[in-house]
């Protein structure tokens, strides 16, 4: 995950160094819910007994997202911005986003109308150490143009998520041990509503 985070700073810097471009800003609230979970947990018993528990559910459990994002807009349609804040992973599980969000306006990104954007990178648990959660979201919805560089976003969009989280031991209830840990993989999907500023 550090090599996605150090090729997305490079793209944003060789972008902006190179290209003309105008600076842009972006502030975003929005929330969603995970509706569609896969886990792989492999690890090994107190007794050295390999245990296998993958399962696919569908759950309902609200989370938000707050981030705020600086870039530029290269030429009329197009944006780029690098992205952090706060946001839910799932229930009880934050974290602090690092992505490159690219935007496309058919219209232009001065005029109001269709706005469309493709988001990828990592981030970092609030509450632990280990793996940094790999994040993707592709989204779309309407730019209302309040004047020549400020307009408000309302988007809908999908949000994939990949993470390596601790393994409860089902039959202790207790974390186990890292040295113990085969396989520890968790997906998830989620729909997300959102308003932005965008100036």
């Amino acid at each position: 995950m550090k090599r996605i985070v150090t090729a997305l700073l490079a793209i944003f810097i060789c972008t902006f160094a190179s290209a003309k471009v105008k600076a842009r800003f972006n502030v975003e609230w929005g929330a969603g819910s995970p509706i569609n979970e896969w886990h792989m947990y492999h690890y090994l018993s107190e007794e050295g007994m390999i245990i296998v528990d993958d399962d696919e559910s569908f759950t309902s459990s609200l989370i938000a997202m707050n981030t705020i994002g600086a870039g530029v807009d290269i030429g009329r349609h197009f944006s780029l911005l690098l992205c952090t804040g706060y946001a839910g992973l799932k229930k009880g599980d934050r974290f602090i986003p690092l992505t490159l969000r690219a935007y496309w306006l058919p219209r232009g990104t001065e005029v109001g109308g269709l706005v469309t954007f493709l988001e990828g990178g990592s981030g970092f648990h609030t509450d632990k150490v280990g793996e940094m959660p790999s994040i993707a979201r592709i989204g779309a919805g309407y730019r209302l143009q309040l004047n020549k560089r400020c307009g408000i976003d309302f988007t809908l969009s999908v949000r994939y998520s990949k993470d390596n989280p601790a393994i409860i031991d089902s039959s202790t209830g207790e974390i186990v041990p890292e040295e113990r840990v085969l396989k520890s993989e968790e997906r998830m999907w989620a729909p997300m509503l959102t308003i932005a500023v965008n100036f």
